[in-house]
């Protein structure tokens, strides 16, 4: 009795082991185990052992036995569900960390609990892969959160799309190959508009793009200054307002130096119907106002983003990206209180005197 107590027991652990090495990823669906022989070394047990330990996976459907073939993994199984949300995103500064909290509170209003990665995860694709790849090996958390302007590792995600069920990009979707994830993004178009009504109103005809360098540009789909800027000189075709493309492209695509000098360089040309706009509220109060002060252009009119401290030090209009509210849209799409697959969020212009 004790022999078939100690077999019994010895096939459960060799089954549990299999599935071990299936959650950490060794083995990916089409690859051959190790042979019969192979494994009865390994656990150091017999052939009749190794079956019992390898049935069980056959049954649930992870692997199949084939004649001269082996044994092959068919499918991945999926890890135990839990209550928690990876939030893979900026969680600190002046632009996240409103949307940081106001996600936390939602979210354990659900008896969710929210998992924020160390910011250096995000700096590279190869440590978001990573992490993303040791995060999910034992476990399937309640849903993930990832912000689409972050270096989003798509090919990781099209490479597993088992593991990400409940997935919501926020503030710039990412298209992922025969997969469908959920959208909660800013609507660009409607902040073309309104960056363009608002010089409109204050008798611009030229509107200066000042853009932060992107140093990996890809496309217009991952880049929000680009989809803003579009917009832009979509919207102005019902105003008569030009936007200069040469300053756009100088700044966008050319490295260059944040400083009131380089600033001076940019504006030296603006006049009475010029305005000002940037992705960037910091810029405007750091570097474009000591700049304009000094060519003695105080009166242009400015417009910024993400109405950031620096636009109320500075008393320029900013454009708000309504950060917080996406943050909420997004735990409600996960929890199925929105059923939209995709939900566009117009900016508000904030004023400041």
């Amino acid at each position: 009795m004790k022999d078939s107590e100690k077999t019994v027991l010895k096939h459960e652990s060799i089954s549990r082991t299999i599935r071990s090495w299936l959650l950490d990823g060794r083995y990916r669906p089409g690859d051959r185990l190790p042979t019969n022989p192979e494994l009865c070394e390994y656990f150091s047990a017999n052939n009749r052992t190794v079956a019992a330990g390898i049935k069980p996976l056959v049954k649930e459907g992870f692997l199949e036995t084939a004649p001269r073939r082996g044994t092959i993994v068919k499918t991945l199984p999926i890890p135990p569900k839990n209550n928690m949300v990876l939030f893979m995103d900026q969680i600190h500064g002046d632009v996240y960390s409103e949307s940081t909290v106001t996600l936390t509170s939602r979210l354990l209003e659900e008896r969710l609990c929210p998992i924020f990665p160390e910011r250096n995860v995000l700096a590279e694709k190869e440590n978001y892969a990573s992490f993303l790849d040791c995060f999910l090996a034992r476990q399937t958390p309640y849903g993930i959160i990832i912000n689409g302007t972050t270096k989003v590792p798509v090919e990781y995600i099209e490479e597993n799309k088992e593991k990400f069920s409940n997935l919501i990009f926020t503030v710039m979707g990412r298209n992922i190959e025969n997969f469908s994830a959920k959208r909660v993004m800013i609507d660009t178009s409607a902040a073309g508009r309104i960056a363009v009504e608002h010089f409109a109103s204050k008798k611009v005809k030229e509107i200066f793009y000042i853009a932060i360098h992107e140093y990996h540009y890809k496309s217009e789909e991952l880049s929000l200054q680009m989809q803003i800027k579009n917009a832009i000189v979509e919207h102005c075709k019902k105003y008569g307002v030009t936007v200069n493309e040469e300053i756009f492209h100088k700044t966008f695509f050319v490295p260059h130096t944040k400083n009131p000098e380089y600033m001076k360089s940019l504006l030296k040309d603006a006049g009475p119907e010029t305005g000002i706009f940037t992705y960037q509220d910091s810029w405007i109060q750091r570097d474009i106002l000591p700049a304009l002060k000094d060519l003695g252009k105080e009166n242009i009119p400015l417009l910024g983003c993400y109405n950031t401290p620096h636009a109320a030090i500075g008393k320029f209009p900013s454009l708000d990206f309504q950060l917080p509210k996406i943050a909420e849209i997004a735990c409600d799409m996960m929890t199925g209180k929105i059923k939209e697959q995709t939900v566009l969020v117009p900016p508000v212009l904030v004023e400041h005197s």
